[in-house]
């Protein structure tokens, strides 16, 4: 890691990305043996252990590692369905219906859940069921008007947990492209989406 020089890494809003977090002082290290860390992987077209995973598996087990699709996407329900307060949600696309059902649960049991998403991509889907169904229970969607795409792809749990990578949480991505995400509590990073994130709510009518 040492080639890389400060100018050269690439950031992420302030400048704490993975690189930071590697070449961090040892006191900073040690704070993340307390951290939550961990990663979900979705292979193309392995669908690993589908058939035979549990809906309720036991996600400590790690009984197919990152080869099991369904224990990855199990990782983020899971988060969602123990929040105690919020989830806040930002993605292009969204329309994986485990995703939807554990939003909906959740809104319906008084948890505040906020999703912002592509304007012109949730016009198009704003007559489905899913869509309705969630809004009726609480989940409170805006839109964010943009000529280019809004790609972002995260969810805040709590305001203390960070799920970022490369999933629009639909089936095609989840089970069937080659996508990813991180699972992180680092503070300094949860605190500046948690920032921006509101920011971007309170920007959008």
């Amino acid at each position: 890691m040492q080639f890389l020089s400060r100018q050269r890494r690439t950031h992420c809003i302030r400048c704490y990305s993975i690189c930071n977090l590697l070449l961090a002082p040892e006191r900073e290290r040690k704070k993340l043996n307390s951290e939550v860390r961990d990663c979900a992987i979705f292979h193309a077209g392995v669908y690993a252990c589908g058939p035979y995973c549990p809906a309720e598996v036991n996600i400590r087990l790690r009984h197919h590692s990152l080869d099991c699709i369904e224990l990855s996407l199990r990782k983020l329900t899971k988060c969602i369905e123990e929040s105690k307060s919020s989830v806040d949600v930002a993605l292009f696309n969204i329309a994986c219906p485990e995703l939807m059902i554990a939003l909906r649960n959740e809104a319906k049991k008084g948890k505040v859940i906020h999703m912002i998403t592509d304007a012109k991509y949730i016009e198009d889907r704003l007559n489905f069921t899913d869509i309705q169904e969630a809004m009726k229970k609480g989940v409170q969607i805006k839109r964010k008007t943009t000529r280019f795409l809004f790609h972002h792809k995260f969810i805040i749990i709590d305001k203390k947990v960070l799920f970022q990578g490369s999933c629009n949480f639909t089936n095609t991505a989840l089970r069937g492209n080659c996508d990813n995400f991180l699972i992180t509590s680092n503070k300094r990073i949860v605190k500046d989406y948690v920032q921006f994130y509101e920011d971007l709510w309170n920007d959008i009518p």
